[in-house]
């Protein structure tokens, strides 16, 4: 419902859902924070980052107690979509803090070389990029890419991250090194998606 653009609706059905999952489950049970999770997904697609933010803390409250940190990767990808939502509200030190988190806990479970564990790399780099430090944003970006080259290959993610150096070269004048970037996301982009691409955003988590 939420990707048929019928997010009002996916709003209102999640909302009952919940209800009916805090009666029957509790509050602190795994499915009503998935039943959480889905909604601030949905709330954010919305556009309302702040409400979105706050519902993902809560759906956090709920694994951090229920599920705890060392095995779940639920905390994982929780604690990555409220740095997408940071990031959205430029709120880039929080972000950061909170994706550092996620990452820690994704190269212990998930290990370094493991494609969400790129995407969170990614998403912090976005938000370095946001507190306009580009030659650390570039360097993360770069590290990103390399776990993405060795687990993924040549895809639309990794064409992405590429695609994001380029506009990190562009931001610190180097824009020989800029065109190279772009001209080599353009071309994988194409072969792999027949997509251009154009934005800096992950949705892998």
């Amino acid at each position: 419902m939420i990707y048929a653009g019928h997010i009002d609706g996916a709003i209102d059905a999640l909302r009952r859902a919940l209800s009916v999952s805090e009666k029957t489950l509790g509050e602190y049970h795994e499915q009503t924070a998935i039943t959480i999770q889905t909604l601030a997904r949905a709330i954010s697609a919305q556009r309302n980052h702040a409400e979105a933010l706050s519902t993902y803390q809560r759906a956090l409250r709920i694994r951090e107690q229920v599920l705890g940190e060392s095995q779940s990767t639920a905390i994982t990808y929780t604690l990555h979509c409220m740095g997408q939502e940071m990031i959205a509200l430029v709120n880039a030190d929080g972000a950061v803090d909170v994706l550092r988190r996620a990452l820690a806990m994704k190269e212990k479970i998930l290990g370094e070389y493991h494609e969400q564990t790129a995407a969170t790399i990614h998403e912090i780099t976005r938000a370095i990029s946001t507190q306009g430090d580009h030659p650390a944003a570039l360097g993360t970006y770069q590290s990103a890419l390399r776990i993405q080259e060795q687990v993924l290959g040549e895809c639309v993610s990794t064409a992405n991250t590429i695609h994001c150096i380029g506009q990190e070269l562009t931001m610190m004048n180097k824009k020989g090194e800029a065109i190279i970037a772009f001209v080599r996301a353009i071309v994988m982009g194409m072969k792999t998606t027949g997509i251009i691409p154009h934005s800096c955003s992950s949705d892998k988590t």
